[in-house]
């Protein structure tokens, strides 16, 4: 309850109680509170870029998915795939994820997160950022304030990771067209 507080307030993910999140993952059985927990605990170590907590906590997910609504278990395997591509740099696994991906998604926006990860691994950060511009407008439109304010920020935050990337391609290009 204290977790569910803090996301109502709007306390972004890596922000979140460390202790609460300890205790919620602490406990594991078949229903959708350990899903949640370890989702969250999940989107704590992504965004503190601890990536073996990250991928730990996202394992324990998929494996008490089947437990999870359906809009979670989407969630999960977009997370899966994007976690594949931007941190372990395997498209061939974002790739089967994305494959596995149902064709009706209740969050619009999930399919193209994953396409976005796959384009940056691929080295396409201009085709990852086109992509993200994208999924904004649809993110923008959410009509849930707290996840819609959480996914702009995350949105936002990837795109900054990315744009340093960019900037110097764009200025070199620049300056060779003067030339």
């Amino acid at each position: 309850m204290k977790l569910g507080a803090e996301l109502k307030e709007g306390v972004p993910l890596e922000d979140l109680s460390a202790d609460f999140l300890a205790k919620a993952v602490a406990i594991k059985d078949n229903s959708p509170d350990t899903v949640i927990a370890n989702a969250l605990a999940y989107g704590a170590a992504y965004s503190q870029h601890d990536d073996a907590k990250a991928a730990e906590y996202l394992e324990t997910c998929l494996h008490y998915s089947p437990y999870a609504p359906p809009n979670m278990r989407q969630a999960l395997m977009s997370d899966a795939g994007v976690f594949q591509a931007r941190k372990r740099k395997r498209i061939d696994l974002a790739e089967q994820w994305l494959a596995a991906m149902p064709g009706k998604i209740e969050i619009p926006w999930l399919r193209a997160m994953m396409e976005a990860a796959i384009l940056e691994a691929k080295g396409d950060i201009e085709g990852a950022l086109m992509q993200l511009e994208a999924i904004e407008k649809l993110v923008l439109a959410a009509l849930d304030r707290a996840p819609r304010e959480r996914a702009y920020r995350s949105l936002l935050k990837w795109k900054s990771e990315l744009l340093p990337q960019v900037a110097p391609t764009v200025l070199s290009e620049k300056q060779d067209a003067k030339s």
